[in-house]
């Protein structure tokens, strides 16, 4: 099946796979107009189901979550930095108040840091800031759920934009439809459904790290897209990297890594004369944000390498073990976690959930470190996220290539593809690796946390749909004119993208400590009823 600049693949496609007549008239459509449609439906269906799962199919805003930011932004607006909260008067005068036995039943404002007589928060400021906005402009209660719905919404109305638009720019002459499956996987895989079951402070602070990343990941393509660079789109892309490590400083690593690889990118390929220009604009920003976050740490804890951390009111991961919070000897466990602990299955609706891993649990070859803590369910995204191994396409097929070739088994960097012009082969290569690198620097601190849990999954998701994206479109390109090998292509594509969409789903409705079951119970009696028992 040939590519052709025309655009025939459209229709060659609905010819050679028979299209039903219900959807036929898409493949008669211009592929821009294909492509606005699905990302369009895709947007407004996502958005419709963000607010179904975090209303537990209620339609209405839950109230009944954590308000944390809320609080840091009254505070804010008092012009204070700390929660307008006052500690138990018998946890301040306790010799050690983060021994979490030693408190007992001592009321606390769980995982809150507490410092000198005041309570603080060891998350980013960006969330509070953004709600002692919207509190200046219409006083309200601004829950944390509020925010992980924006933010949520956000990551898929920016990250969608830039896969149509990376599509129209990488590929025009593949289908519109080639950005349905990274759209399916941007908007509904593990675990964006089953976050919204308990939208907290925690998935308010992953949220937004995220949100800004794609912001300002789509802002950053804008500007490097062309002949020369526009500099108010890499302004905007400093700006919105610059709150999502207010956000969530976990991403402080990715960040950078993606900023010295446009810098690069820029100082490489754009005129000279815009070079001084396009690192100030984005180059300030940040380093104005990195700043501003020591600053906000000194002021609060005296040292602007102190988040708050080692003053936090938690459980096991106490400040008395501060020290060992990060170590090498988790990367086994939280490796096996977040790529291959498996889905518990069950013959009742909603058939999937994660497990709450017992000892025997673990395979013979780990062996556990203490503190080490699995407090938190979590399943491996090779059992949620089978499409993302799309983003290892041109990797493989680079490899297999060279090796039945040449027999030598070295991988050549990456090709494009043969008529492709310039600008669009320095976009793919820079976009791919810097994609790959920012993942790879996320997950491997992920990697040597004291735990691992469902949500931070969510702090590589939506840079894998991207990628799987220019994987699977790639490699989609390069079996076009093989139209056996095509096919079985499309279909384990089709396969595997089913299947994510339907665990992401299912997880949807189970959530820490099955919340959506709780809040809703008549409406999820009546979908346990729908299906049969076996």
């Amino acid at each position: 099946m040939p590519i052709s600049s025309n655009g025939s693949l459209q229709s060659n496609l609905h010819r050679s796979w028979k299209t039903p007549k219900s959807i036929a008239w898409l493949f008669t459509l211009p592929v821009k107009t294909t492509s606005a449609i699905l990302t369009i439906a895709m947007v407004l269906l996502g958005l419709f189901c963000y607010f179904w799962y975090i209303s537990s199919g209620q339609m209405v805003l839950p109230h009944n979550g954590t308000d944390y930011f809320d609080l840091q932004a009254q505070g804010y607006l008092k012009g204070q930095l700390s929660l307008p909260v006052q500690p138990d008067p018998r946890l301040l005068a306790m010799a050690n108040p983060y021994d979490y036995k030693a408190r007992g039943n001592l009321p606390v404002l769980w995982d809150a840091s507490l410092y000198q007589g005041h309570y603080y928060l060891y998350w980013g400021p960006t969330p509070a800031i953004l709600a002692a906005v919207v509190k200046l402009v219409h006083p309200r209660q601004v829950t944390d759920a509020d925010l992980v719905l924006l933010f949520e919404s956000v990551t898929l109305i920016f990250g969608a934009s830039l896969i149509s638009h990376l599509r129209s720019r990488l590929f025009p002459d593949l289908p519109g439809w080639i950005i349905l499956p990274p759209l399916i996987m941007l908007g509904f895989a593990n675990p964006l459904l089953y976050i919204l079951n308990r939208p907290s402070v925690y998935e308010a602070a992953i949220t937004g790290g995220q949100a800004f990343l794609i912001v300002g990941l789509f802002f950053a393509i804008l500007s490097i897209d062309g002949q020369t660079v526009r500099t108010s789109f890499l302004a905007l892309a400093g700006i919105c990297w610059a709150f999502s490590i207010g956000s969530r400083q976990d991403l402080i690593p990715a960040i950078a890594f993606l900023s010295i690889g446009t810098a690069i990118y820029i100082l490489k390929f754009a005129p000279k004369e815009i070079h001084i220009r396009a690192m100030i604009v984005l180059g300030f920003p940040l380093a104005l944000g990195v700043i501003g976050l020591g600053g906000y740490d000194m002021a609060r804890f005296g040292s602007v390498l102190e988040t708050g951390h080692n003053y936090q009111l938690t459980g096991v991961a106490s400040p008395a073990k501060g020290h060992l919070i990060i170590s090498p000897g988790y990367i086994l466990p939280n490796f096996y976690n977040y790529l291959f602990r498996p889905i518990q299955l069950s013959s009742k609706f909603p058939f999937l959930s994660a497990p709450k891993v017992k000892q025997s649990q673990w395979p013979f070859f780990i062996r556990l470190i203490a503190p080490y803590s699995l407090t938190e369910p979590v399943i491996g995204i090779l059992w949620t996220l089978p499409f993302g191994l799309f983003a290892l396409v041109p990797v493989l097929f680079q490899r297999w290539s060279m090796v039945w070739r040449t027999g030598r088994g070295q991988i050549p960097s990456i090709s494009f593809r043969s008529h492709a012009s310039d600008t669009q082969e320095r976009l793919f290569r820079w976009l791919f690796w810097g994609l790959a690198g920012t993942i790879l620097l996320t997950g491997g601190l992920l990697l040597v946390y004291i735990t691992a849990s469902m949500r931070y999954e969510l702090d590589v998701l939506p840079l894998m749909a991207i990628l799987a994206f220019l994987g699977f479109a790639w490699g989609y390109q390069l079996l076009g004119s093989h139209r056996k090998l095509h096919r079985v292509y499309v279909c384990v594509a089709v396969i595997l993208l089913l299947y994510t969409l339907i665990v992401g789903l299912l997880l949807g409705f189970t959530g820490y400590n099955n919340h959506f079951q709780t809040v809703n119970p008549d409406l999820f009696v009546r979908l346990t009823n729908f299906f049969p028992k076996n």
